[in-house]
């Protein structure tokens, strides 16, 4: 173990002098190197920490003469590596076009997948032009059952996402419930577009390969994710609307703004309801429950919620309660709660969720 560790080493400092050479040097000095200095010398390169590291990642390949050597450097090359070969000339334009199928035959299957996301235009033109050869419809093969795999999991999550919402008590679920939900949706919704751009890719990539099997798999697999995409929908702002899920969510609790008399005489809550009028609906009827809630401050004890009738008069009671009614206005909108359409905007749609925001919110300001 300890002659192995000082090899380690001595390997480690001869590569990192072999790579400071010029890179015409570094291209004679390639076809000398074993199989484990080829890789630890492209992968220090693939770091980006040196200068001119892309001419350098270019000499070694350029250096070596024979398939092998060449499948072994691409197990080491990264993402940048890739693009800045794809991009590069002397290979695209010279008898050293040969180099590209070993490269794509070492390459590691995350590598061709990051390929396909932030390849420019010029740089998928070469890999449709690749797509008649074995190595690259070998990586197309893998990636193609890889996305379907990932759609089959996708399809579970937004289906038990859905069965989950379906379930939820409007009236019970805390802020952070909503929230926290909320994310999960996105994050499905991130994970769902991210497949269909690599997708959208391989297929344009594989309709120049001869793989008719392929290319109905991706089709199918395409209007599949499209489905899941519209399902989980979008969060929405000022030129879209809500969608998929997340426009099921936001109509599961404003629900409970539609008074129960809507069935005798009574209009929906409208957005620009006052917020202590919508409040009623979690229950919430008397100034005991606003200051329970901590929106009445200035009270410190219950008993100063109501004057004493002996001491003072019906007039002066209710003008006290009047004033007592204005604090809690005052105080919901420093906490910009004016209307229902801010108890939507800030998902309060429990009398717990309602207590959470403002606990949320006097943390904000201390």
């Amino acid at each position: 173990m300890a002659f192995e560790k000082v090899q380690s080493e001595c390997i480690e400092e001869s590569i990192q002098k072999l790579i400071q050479l010029e890179s015409e040097e570094l291209t004679k000095q390639a076809s000398l190197l074993n199989s484990q200095e080829l890789i630890y010398a492209i992968a220090l390169l693939g770091e980006g920490q040196m200068a001119h590291w892309q001419e350098k990642t270019q000499a070694l390949v350029k250096g070596l003469n024979n398939r092998q050597a060449i499948e072994q450097a691409s197990q080491a090359l990264n993402i940048d590596q890739v693009l800045d070969l794809l991009s590069h000339r002397e290979i695209l334009e010279t008898k050293e076009i040969w180099k590209l199928s070993p490269i794509f035959v070492g390459m590691r299957p995350s590598v061709f997948r990051e390929i396909l996301t932030q390849a420019n235009a010029a740089e998928l033109q070469i890999l449709k032009q690749e797509g008649i050869t074995e190595p690259l419809q070998h990586h197309i093969t893998i990636l193609t059952e890889d996305i379907l795999n990932e759609i089959d999991e996708l399809f579970r999550q937004s289906f038990y996402l859905e069965m989950e919402l379906n379930s939820i008590d409007a009236l019970t679920t805390t802020h952070e419930e909503i929230l926290n939900f909320l994310q999960r949706i996105e994050q499905a919704s991130q994970k769902t577009d991210s497949t269909l751009m690599t997708l959208n890719a391989l297929l344009e990539t594989t309709w120049n390969t001869s793989r008719i099997d392929l290319i109905e798999k991706l089709t199918y697999a395409k209007t599949s994710l499209q489905k899941i995409v519209n399902q989980l929908g979008h969060a929405g702002d000022e030129q879209n609307p809500l969608s998929g899920l997340h426009a099921k969510l936001a109509y599961h609790f404003e629900r409970i703004f539609e008074q129960e008399a809507i069935l005798t005489s009574f209009e929906k809550f409208v957005d620009d309801t006052p917020v202590t009028e919508a409040l009623t609906q979690f229950s919430i009827w008397y100034l005991l429950d606003y200051w329970e809630l901590g929106l009445l401050p200035e009270i410190a004890t219950r008993s100063e919620l109501n004057l004493d009738p002996e001491f003072y008069s019906e007039k002066e009671c209710l003008a006290y309660r009047e004033y007592l009614s204005n604090l809690v206005t005052q105080n919901l909108e420093k906490h910009h709660l004016k209307t229902v359409q801010d108890l939507k905007k800030n998902k309060i749609y429990s009398k717990k969720a309602l207590y959470d925001y403002l606990n949320q919110q006097k943390s904000l300001n201390w």
